[in-house]
């Protein structure tokens, strides 16, 4: 879902599938505009020389496996403004792990991801940018393992900084992470399960 106002995404959502343990695809670093939104999206010039990484919320590592959905990840209906101590350390640990996972246990997972936006979020605009784009503080990660024989989930909440701690620390549960974004994340689920693996 693309948020207009901060121009970049207000959530993603996408399923980390086995395919992935054997998807070779090279990442392909073209960036561009998705031309499914009406109203545009950010563009290259509203990034360059501006200190912040272009943050995949969708890995491109999670779609090495289709040309098509690699291409997608480049969209920048998928990307967020990420401090590159922050984009290439923690956060890319994270999206490791859920990989990881993936290759052990054999199963998909389901990742919601997101930036935390409010007004008042400082933007990357200059006068040669052509769009306002806001700055978030916090990035989010809602993961459930739904297959398994026994459902779960976590969230991660981190700050768009360079983070010492070990990803573990950022741990929280899900429902922490429908206060903060005021999106319901399992609501297909059955409500006994779906209090269950929202409170791990």
């Amino acid at each position: 879902v693309y948020e207009e106002k901060h121009e970049q995404p207000k959530w993603t959502v996408h399923i980390a599938a086995p395919e992935l343990i054997t998807g070779n695809l090279a990442r392909i670093d073209s960036f561009i505009p998705d031309p499914k939104v009406k109203t545009g999206t950010a563009v290259t010039a509203d990034y360059w020389n501006s200190g912040f990484d272009r943050g995949h919320l969708v890995p491109s590592a999670d779609m090495r496996w289709n040309v098509d959905a690699l291409r997608a990840t480049y969209y920048y209906s998928n990307i967020s403004p990420q401090l590159a101590d922050f984009n290439r350390g923690r956060w890319a640990e994270l999206e490791d792990w859920t990989r990881r996972y993936v290759y052990y246990s054999k199963r998909r997972l389901f990742i919601a991801t997101g930036p935390v936006l409010r007004d008042g979020l400082p933007t990357m605009q200059k006068p040669d940018r052509k769009n306002e784009v806001s700055i978030p503080e916090l990035f989010w990660k809602v993961i459930a393992d739904l297959d398994g024989d026994d459902s779960k989930a976590i969230a991660f909440v981190m700050s768009n900084a360079k983070l010492d701690l070990p990803v573990i620390s950022y741990a929280v549960p899900v429902d922490s992470v429908e206060k903060l974004t005021g999106i319901d994340f399992f609501p297909a689920l059955g409500d006994a399960v779906e209090e269950r693996i929202e409170r791990m």
